[in-house]
Formats: structure tokens, C-alpha cells, sequence
């Protein structure tokens, strides 16, 4: 088996798993048209979703924000963040 592989699974085992998105379509289309006003709510739907399938989600980076990728931190186990208010809108907005 491969040594990150490996290493990606015993993380994953014990709770902790991430990904990187590379593309959000939501984000382009916002900056395209012109609705940046309302990505920090459609990114809340983030929280809300992980949260829902039990698994809390925390982020550094988004796409709309760093224009780089979301990552996205998925912590097993862990306390599912509050969804509202926004998290952006909150003192510790779980990165």
C-alpha cells in the first residue's frame, strides 16, 4: 500500500479527513453576474450539510474568498458548529 495512502486512512480512521475543491461553480457564477453579496450565505450551506451527516466541517480557504480552492476539513466526532447565525457572521467562525 502506498505511505500516503496509508497515512490518509489512519487519519480518516481516527476522525479527521480533508479535501480541496478546486472550482466552486457558485462562486464563478456570483462573480460573474455580480452576486457577491450573497456567497457567504451559500457557503454557510456548507456548515449546514457536514452538519446534518454528522460530521462538523471547518474551513481555512474558500474559493470565493482566497480564490484558490475550499478546503474542506471534515472533523468526526467533533461539536457540529452552530448554523445560525451564519458562521461568518460568528466570533469563532470554525477554521
Amino acid at each position: 500500500m502506498h505511505e500516503h495512502y496509508r497515512n490518509n486512512m489512519e487519519k480518516f480512521r481516527k476522525g479527521m479527513n480533508k479535501y480541496h475543491n478546486l472550482v466552486c461553480p457558485l462562486s464563478n457564477f456570483a462573480k460573474k453576474y455580480g452576486y457577491e453579496e450573497y456567497m457567504p450565505y451559500l457557503c454557510n450551506l456548507d456548515y449546514v450539510m457536514f452538519g446534518v451527516l454528522g460530521a462538523p466541517l471547518y474551513h481555512e480557504h474558500t474559493c470565493f474568498e482566497d480564490e484558490d480552492y475550499c478546503d474542506f476539513k471534515l472533523k468526526i466526532g467533533a461539536q457540529t458548529p452552530e448554523f445560525w447565525p451564519p458562521v461568518f457572521m460568528q466570533d469563532n467562525p470554525y477554521k
